[in-house]
């Protein structure tokens, strides 16, 4: 014999899908593509030229492996990088001439 309970007036009614409301997630959309900017994942081998220069160092870091497309890519970076430093290098030599009155007493 088996003996059956059945509770009355504690049963839940089932609520209606329109009184559902599940959490919704925030959106960390703009945080990732943040942080995907700030921080790249570094590719999986690389190398890094370090020297120095008079007013510091210099690290290039670059991957291990490029394509040739990549490798012109690059190489058209550097040109312009160069022409820009040796741009601002004229202009702080120029500037520095200008300020100092002991160079002009010289010439």
């Amino acid at each position: 014999m088996s003996a059956r309970f059945a509770l009355i007036g504690s049963e839940q009614e089932e609520p209606e899908m329109s009184e559902v409301r599940l959490p919704v997630a925030p959106d960390l959309s703009g945080y990732i593509e943040a942080k995907r900017l700030l921080h790249p994942a570094p590719p999986s081998q690389v190398l890094q030229e370090m020297f120095n220069l008079d007013e510091g160092p210099v690290t290039l870091t670059y991957p291990a492996s490029i394509s040739i497309d990549s490798f012109n890519d690059l190489e058209a970076y550097f040109e312009l990088f160069l022409r820009r430093e040796r741009r601002r290098a004229r202009r702080d030599v120029l500037a520095q001439s200008d300020a100092d009155p002991d160079q002009e007493a010289a010439n």
